[in-house]
């Protein structure tokens, strides 16, 4: 007569084991989920799957809510999971078992409580919806509010087809679960705002770093460029013109410094233009080696490496008639003065030296002093 008892004492002790372990193994399958690397579509999945894998539940899903609405957020069906199908949301599949569950989530959603069936076909909650025709109901269903922070964020979905299948196991553990779900999620959603924070910031200094890059590049190209031509300025020829003394030098190849004095016309401050166009005109006549800069209000200095003496002559010749051909087409009523050139070339004779070394600077300067006297001199042209 005993034996009967103390069987059934020792298979309700297992089954107690048997619920608690499914128990802890369900909360430490979400505990051990990384929320850090995962995005939110993805914890819900895995959360689900925690479910599926170890709490005896047929169907599990999660609707979030947004503007007053509840969306469909994850969901599992046993079999195509265990089938190594795709999870999906079976409530959504079927749109009379959706129309059950929506009506037990709202409850869940107003009362913030878990809400049981244990049969949708005798449950008053469910009976706009049971076909008795048909026979079509959901077994057992647990819709508990997925909350945190006083606010609810969305409804946790079980189902069984068994009517009666959830125990006193279920009823304590979805509730604790679906918190720590709310949890993982405002933590989750924390994360990925400050992620978007920082790449927002990011992108803001990338930007401002941009735009530093492009001012200091704007800046250094004022430093050496003369607004009104488009020309290098005086401070980087007298510097390019020491380094364009070392080349020759260390080639032994000639270097000539031209300097070139503009009209002075009247009508000139009125036509703005007027020394663009002579910027760019001198500039196509020259080479890539050259170096031409304007480096005062009417005067341009020119260095030209490896040409003779007659040769740079020349050029100095051709620069000034280009000059005063533009002047009399842009200002053809004002009282223009006639162009000057003056030449410095160095070496004195019409080769330089073998092994002429000297100072750069210095040698530079006199050239400019060679020039400068020259241009006193010379008779205007154009």
């Amino acid at each position: 007569m005993t034996t009967p008892f103390f069987a059934r004492t020792l298979r309700d002790i297992t089954d107690v084991f048997d619920q608690m372990l499914a128990s802890l193994s369900t909360l430490q399958s979400l505990g051990s989920i990384d929320i850090e690397r995962l995005d939110e579509a993805s914890l819900l999945q895995e959360a689900l799957k925690g479910l599926i894998e170890n709490f005896d539940v047929e169907r599990c899903s999660v609707f979030l809510c947004h503007n007053d609405r509840l969306i469909n957020a994850a969901g599992i069906d046993w079999l195509q999971w265990a089938e190594g199908g795709t999870p999906v949301d079976s409530f959504g599949k079927n749109q009379e078992d959706f129309a059950q569950v929506r009506s037990l989530m709202s409850l869940a959603v107003q009362t913030a409580e878990p809400q049981i069936c244990q049969d949708t076909r005798t449950d008053p909650r469910f009976r706009p919806f049971t076909d008795e025709a048909s026979g079509a109901h959901l077994g057992s269903v647990i819709s508990a509010p997925i909350r945190s922070g006083g606010q609810t964020l969305g409804v946790l979905n079980l189902s069984h087809p068994e009517a009666g299948h959830f125990n006193e196991w279920h009823e304590r553990l979805v509730p604790l679960y679906s918190r720590f779900l709310g949890q993982f999620l405002i933590a989750i959603r924390g994360i990925s705002r400050l992620q978007e924070q920082v790449g927002s910031r990011t992108r803001q200094l990338k930007a401002v770093l941009e735009q530093s890059n492009s001012l200091r590049e704007d800046y250094q190209q004022l430093a050496l460029i003369d607004e009104a031509t488009g020309l290098y300025n005086r401070r980087f020829f007298l510097a390019e013109g020491k380094l364009a003394v070392a080349r020759a030098q260390r080639h032994q190849r000639s270097l000539a410094v031209v300097l070139l004095e503009l009209p002075a016309a009247a009508g000139l401050a009125a036509k703005p233009t007027v020394l663009g166009q002579i910027g760019q005109a001198l500039f196509e006549q020259i080479r890539e080696i050259d170096l031409l800069a304007r480096t005062g209000d009417h005067r341009l200095a020119l260095t030209v490496a490896e040409i003779d003496y007659s040769g740079a002559m020349a050029l100095a010749e051709r620069l000034c008639n280009i000059v005063g051909e533009l002047y009399r087409k842009t200002v053809p009523d004002a009282q223009l003065s006639s162009s000057r050139a003056g030449v410095g070339f160095w070496p004195e004779k019409s080769r330089p030296a073998a092994g002429a070394v000297g100072d750069c600077e210095k040698i530079f300067g006199e050239l400019i002093e060679a020039a400068e006297a020259q241009l006193k001199d010379a008779p205007g042209r154009g």
